[in-house]
């Protein structure tokens, strides 16, 4: 089956598993945005900047754009940074649609300014109807571009698949791609990933995997072909990780994981200088990451049961809540029915150390932790 011409084919797979995720996700296309990519998109005016709001985008928290226009501080405790998809929002906004950013940006700060001198009271009523007219410029604009931005979406998630598969076939079921084929497939057809692809401000769940399995194909290459070109690929698809989303800070203990149990390589192999560079350009990210989010109302807890659901638990029930949630994650991988647009506060009601699901996620994490160890132990595949 191994020698299949479906598995063996490079251009076959690569058509057949791109048809599947354009197939199973064409119906997005009809679809215009979802509550949060407000955030994000059309109430994001360094979005609505196009090529122009990517330097503010790169240099600031995730939603500090969306909060301005609110006239609020940040919701989320600890801020967010993950400037790639939206600047990617901003690169659609520019060559698919009309740049209002400005037009809006104008018309608030002058409103403002002269809200706070309280005099000229026509002038008010004037920046107030060209504020009005650029928001509804823009909304009307950007319903012109979903399609485009979705159709972008889904070409994103089929990109993911076809890397997924490449790093699969090629350095972890090599010997049995059908495994690797079959692995994919199963991915994307998940109904658990619905949501990612059809809520555009999910692209950072996207671009943070795509590079984050990059960047591991890169690893292995390095170590096959230590070249310039491979170590370069390397850094640049780890730095795109990062500015992805905050799971990419893992890369390195997962690389090593990675090269120990495949590649068989001793402990000590670990002091060479693709390991150190990723360890170095983690640590900088980070501090580089606080900088930009270092602000008090990124660093306070929310008081805001949407952006903090577990406020109104006690200590107890949130420890015990959040063991009670990490099972229903197995759960929805295995069957995933019901799904939710909407996990927040009172749909997972919370529970305390009474509840035998508490002790069951315990027991499968704690199985399933110390079947990680030993499997790495033994280098074995899985």
């Amino acid at each position: 089956m191994d020698k299949l011409l479906l598995v063996t084919n490079n251009r076959i797979t690569i058509i057949a598993i791109t048809l599947m995720a354009v197939l199973l996700n064409y119906n997005t296309l009809r679809n215009q945005y979802a509550l949060d990519d407000e955030m994000v998109i059309t109430k994001n005016m360094n979005v609505q900047q196009g090529f122009a709001g990517i330097p503010d985008i790169m240099t600031s928290d995730a939603y500090k754009s969306f909060l301005e226009v609110l006239g609020s501080n940040s919701p989320l405790t600890g801020g967010r940074y993950r400037p790639l998809s939206i600047a990617s929002f901003a690169a659609e906004q520019q060559l698919f649609g009309e740049t209002y950013g400005n037009d809006y940006l104008n018309a608030l700060h002058n409103l403002q300014q002269i809200q706070q001198s309280g005099t000229n009271l026509s002038q008010v009523e004037t920046l107030r109807g060209q504020l009005i007219e650029a928001e509804k410029k823009i909304v009307e604009n950007n319903i012109v571009i979903a399609p485009m931005r979705h159709a972008m979406q889904v070409l994103y998630f089929a990109l993911l698949a076809i890397v997924l598969w490449f790093l699969l076939s090629k350095y972890i079921f090599k010997e049995t791609p059908i495994i690797a084929f079959s692995a994919v497939l199963l991915f994307v057809a998940h109904p658990v990933h619905t949501e990612v692809i059809a809520n555009l401000k999910s692209r950072d769940e996207i671009f943070s995997l795509l590079f984050i399995a990059l960047s591991l194909i890169f690893i292995f290459r390095y170590i096959e072909v230590p070249s310039g070109k491979n170590f370069a690929g390397m850094v640049v698809c780890f730095i795109l990780a990062l500015l992805s989303k905050e799971y990419a800070l893992l890369l390195p203990a997962i690389a090593v994981v990675a090269v120990y149990s495949l590649h068989k390589k001793q402990l000590s192999y670990f002091r060479n200088e693709w390991f150190y560079t990723l360890c170095i350009i983690a640590i900088a990210f980070m501090f580089y990451r606080y900088s930009v989010i270092s602000t008090t109302a990124a660093q306070t807890m929310s008081t805001d049961l949407v952006n903090n659901p577990y406020q109104l638990a006690t200590p107890v029930q949130k420890v015990a809540t959040k063991i009670y949630v990490a099972f229903e994650y197995v759960k929805l991988l295995v069957w995933p029915h019901p799904l939710s647009s909407d996990y927040s506060y009172s749909q997972i009601p919370y529970v305390g150390f009474g509840n035998l699901q508490v002790w069951l996620s315990l027991l499968f994490y704690l199985l399933i932790g110390a079947g990680t160890l030993y499997m790495i132990y033994k280098r074995h595949i899985l």
